[in-house]
């Protein structure tokens, strides 16, 4: 390992060290020892010359040089001349090495110590970030490198860590994309089967009585009416995975709510009149919603043809809107069937068909996608509905937003 290359290194550095401390100890202790002597021998010199001025015998002097013992008169003489008790000698060198030697190893001892407890820590601490590292490797992002570091390793644990999270977002992002795209697949595979299905009978059917006008017209017809649900199923299902995926960027503009719910509804009076139904506007002229024209456009049309489906003939449907300060609502309402209790909470889930819509044509896209227009926008859309009162269906956005 990399780690292990750089730890000897730094004990071969400290080796290097401890030697060259231990040389230059050695060297201080020799100079201190010569330097000792030659002050030994300068007053030795001093001493012998001293005394042959004073008539005393070479001998003598010869004698008192080189004397090693010490008597109590000697000492008080030096004390009282202010001078050293005991002369230096050559054992001071041995002294002075053993001296700086003791200390070499202490310091050498105490610096090797300190590095190995250093590396041994240091070691742990690698080792739990390769292994971190390597869960992050195999996409496991539950664990966390220390992060109660400071100084340059702790700058490098931090930036590992936000990588790490940056990597996690996008991995769940990619999860929910494919599951996603997964689900959508599956949703549209199973939608196309029923008409598919018609379609080959119908074929099948035609071919059988290829030679009867009216059956071919009335089997025409049908597989008009099985193409044109597969073309609404797949039109829908496109808009919403591009809406639900983020694809589409609306284009907010303010936009006149009169003219915006007259273009909603616009293509489905002819419908409401051949059914019986009365479809009515009403609002402030002056109302404004800043908001995607056309996208809005769809969500209205979804909600109004969905009130269409479940009101009886001669009932109405009514569009209404209104402005304040702080909120705008546009509200699309019937005095149709109604909505059972246990249908609420599901009734903008994607193919989701109560028992009262299952007499009525449609794929049971219409109000999620409404949904989904409206949250894409940072609209809200609520419902309220109870049995045999009808439903109310509610567009809510902050004024100005």
């Amino acid at each position: 390992m990399r780690f292990d290359q750089d730890r000897q290194r730094f004990f071969g550095f400290l080796l290097l060290f401890v030697l060259g401390l231990f040389a230059a100890l050695l060297f201080s202790s020799a100079q201190t020892a010569e330097a000792a002597q030659a002050l030994q021998l300068q007053r030795d010199a001093a001493t012998a010359s001293a005394l042959l001025a004073r008539g005393i015998s070479r001998e003598t002097a010869a004698a008192a040089l080189t004397e090693t013992d010490v008597t109590e008169q000697g000492r008080a003489l030096l004390c009282a001349l202010g001078l050293p008790a005991a002369p230096l000698s050559g054992s001071l060198w041995h002294s002075s090495a053993r001296t700086a030697l003791l200390l070499a190893v202490l310091l050498s001892g105490t610096l090797l110590a300190g590095t190995a407890v250093f590396f041994r820590r240091r070691q742990r601490l690698y080792a739990q970030a390769e292994a971190v590292l390597a869960d992050y490797l195999q996409g496991d992002y539950s664990r966390r490198l220390p992060q109660d570091r400071e100084g340059s390793l702790g700058q490098l644990f931090a930036a590992v860590g936000n990588l790490s999270s940056m990597l996690q977002a996008q991995n769940d992002v990619q999860r929910q994309t494919k599951d996603f795209l997964k689900q959508t697949i599956a949703d549209i595979s199973h939608q196309l089967k029923t008409p598919l299905a018609a379609l080959n009978l119908y074929q099948e059917l035609l071919q059988n009585e290829a030679e009867d006008p009216d059956a071919v017209r009335a089997f025409a017809a049908k597989i008009a009416a099985a193409l044109a649900r597969m073309e609404q199923l797949i039109q829908s299902m496109l808009k919403l995975t591009r809406l639900d995926s983020g694809s589409i960027v609306f284009d907010l503009q303010p936009t006149p709510l009169p003219a915006l719910a007259e273009q909603a509804v616009s293509e489905l009076r002819t419908r409401a009149q051949q059914e019986g139904k009365s479809l009515c506007l009403e609002g402030a002229a002056e109302a404004v919603l800043l908001c995607d024209r056309v996208w809005t456009c769809e969500a209205i049309g979804n909600l109004v043809k969905n009130a269409l489906d479940h009101t009886q003939t001669g009932g109405t449907v009514q569009v209404r809107w209104s402005q304040t300060p702080g909120l705008t609502r546009l509200t699309v309402a019937d005095d149709g069937c109604g909505i059972a209790p246990e249908d609420i909470h599901h009734i903008f889930k994607r193919f989701y068909r109560s028992r009262q819509a299952q007499d009525h044509a449609g794929v049971g896209l219409g109000l999620p996608l409404a949904k989904s227009i409206v949250e894409g926008q940072g609209g809200i859309l609520s419902l309220q509905s109870s049995p045999g009162a009808g439903a109310v269906f509610t567009l809510s956005f902050l004024t100005g937003s």
